[in-house]
Protein backbone atom coordinates (compact mmCIF):
# COMPACT_ATOMS: atom_id res chain seq x y z
CA UNK A 1 0.00 0.00 0.00
CA UNK A 2 0.88 3.60 -0.40
CA UNK A 3 1.85 5.88 2.57
CA UNK A 4 -1.24 8.09 1.50
CA UNK A 5 -3.57 4.72 2.11
CA UNK A 6 -1.73 3.96 5.11
CA UNK A 7 -2.80 7.42 6.32
CA UNK A 8 -6.11 7.07 5.55
CA UNK A 9 -6.58 3.59 7.17
CA UNK A 10 -4.92 4.23 10.41
CA UNK A 11 -2.08 1.87 9.51
CA UNK A 12 1.68 2.29 10.45
CA UNK A 13 3.71 4.67 7.87
CA UNK A 14 7.41 5.58 8.29
CA UNK A 15 8.10 8.24 11.75
CA UNK A 16 7.95 11.89 10.50
CA UNK A 17 7.92 13.86 14.23
CA UNK A 18 8.25 16.70 12.54
CA UNK A 19 5.86 19.23 10.30
CA UNK A 20 7.25 21.21 7.14
CA UNK A 21 7.52 23.82 9.25
CA UNK A 22 9.87 22.37 11.89
CA UNK A 23 7.65 21.79 14.68
CA UNK A 24 7.30 18.73 16.09
CA UNK A 25 3.86 16.88 15.91
CA UNK A 26 2.34 13.72 17.60
CA UNK A 27 4.77 10.63 18.51
CA UNK A 28 3.59 7.37 16.33
CA UNK A 29 2.40 4.64 18.70
CA UNK A 30 2.09 1.63 17.03
CA UNK A 31 0.59 -1.69 18.29
CA UNK A 32 -0.01 -4.90 16.62
CA UNK A 33 -3.62 -5.97 15.25
CA UNK A 34 -3.73 -9.81 15.31
CA UNK A 35 -7.66 -11.33 14.06
CA UNK A 36 -8.25 -14.69 15.61
CA UNK A 37 -7.90 -17.46 12.29
CA UNK A 38 -5.70 -14.86 10.63
CA UNK A 39 -1.75 -15.27 10.07
CA UNK A 40 -1.57 -12.30 9.30
CA UNK A 41 -0.66 -9.48 11.71
CA UNK A 42 -1.12 -5.61 11.35
CA UNK A 43 0.06 -2.75 12.98
CA UNK A 44 -2.08 0.24 13.37
CA UNK A 45 -1.03 3.52 14.65
CA UNK A 46 -3.13 4.63 17.48
CA UNK A 47 -2.30 8.09 17.60
CA UNK A 48 -3.72 8.91 14.39
CA UNK A 49 -7.56 8.07 16.41
CA UNK A 50 -9.52 10.09 18.29
CA UNK A 51 -12.06 7.74 19.53
CA UNK A 52 -12.95 3.85 19.86
CA UNK A 53 -15.13 4.79 17.56
CA UNK A 54 -12.64 5.98 15.06
CA UNK A 55 -10.25 2.89 15.98
CA UNK A 56 -12.87 0.61 15.44
CA UNK A 57 -14.18 1.76 11.74
CA UNK A 58 -10.69 1.45 11.00
CA UNK A 59 -10.06 -2.12 11.85
CA UNK A 60 -13.39 -2.66 10.27
CA UNK A 61 -11.89 -1.30 7.02
CA UNK A 62 -8.35 -3.46 7.80
CA UNK A 63 -10.33 -6.96 8.23
CA UNK A 64 -12.86 -6.29 5.77
CA UNK A 65 -12.32 -9.16 3.73
CA UNK A 66 -13.65 -11.46 6.42
CA UNK A 67 -17.07 -12.31 6.42
CA UNK A 68 -17.93 -10.45 9.75
CA UNK A 69 -16.40 -6.84 11.40
CA UNK A 70 -14.83 -5.98 14.46
CA UNK A 71 -17.55 -3.98 15.65
CA UNK A 72 -20.38 -5.62 14.11
CA UNK A 73 -23.44 -7.74 15.75
CA UNK A 74 -21.90 -10.89 14.39
CA UNK A 75 -18.05 -10.15 14.97
CA UNK A 76 -16.09 -10.70 18.24
CA UNK A 77 -14.81 -9.13 20.67
CA UNK A 78 -11.43 -6.08 20.54
CA UNK A 79 -9.79 -6.70 23.08
CA UNK A 80 -6.50 -5.15 24.10
CA UNK A 81 -3.03 -6.23 25.96
CA UNK A 82 -2.29 -3.44 28.87
CA UNK A 83 0.66 -2.73 30.41
CA UNK A 84 0.98 -5.26 33.14
CA UNK A 85 0.23 -8.08 30.36
CA UNK A 86 -3.80 -8.11 31.55
CA UNK A 87 -6.32 -8.44 28.59
CA UNK A 88 -9.10 -6.39 28.48
CA UNK A 89 -12.38 -5.23 26.53
CA UNK A 90 -11.74 -2.30 24.11
CA UNK A 91 -13.69 0.52 26.03
CA UNK A 92 -13.14 -0.35 29.50
CA UNK A 93 -11.05 2.80 30.45
CA UNK A 94 -11.68 6.57 29.10
CA UNK A 95 -9.67 6.86 25.30
CA UNK A 96 -6.89 8.85 26.73
CA UNK A 97 -6.19 6.44 29.27
CA UNK A 98 -6.15 3.92 26.40
CA UNK A 99 -3.51 6.40 24.64
CA UNK A 100 -1.24 7.12 26.93
CA UNK A 101 0.23 4.13 27.69
CA UNK A 102 -2.38 1.07 28.70
CA UNK A 103 -2.52 -0.23 24.90
CA UNK A 104 0.38 -2.90 24.09
CA UNK A 105 -1.39 -4.81 21.36
CA UNK A 106 -4.80 -5.90 20.22
CA UNK A 107 -6.75 -8.23 19.29
CA UNK A 108 -9.70 -9.69 18.07
CA UNK A 109 -11.92 -12.41 18.58
CA UNK A 110 -14.68 -14.32 16.95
Amino acid sequence: MNRRLNLELGLSVPKNTSSSDGSSGRICKRVKVKRKGMMIVRKIDINQHTSYHSLLHTLERMFSSSNDSPSGNSAGVVAYEDGDGDWMLLGDIPWEMFVDGSVKRLKIMN
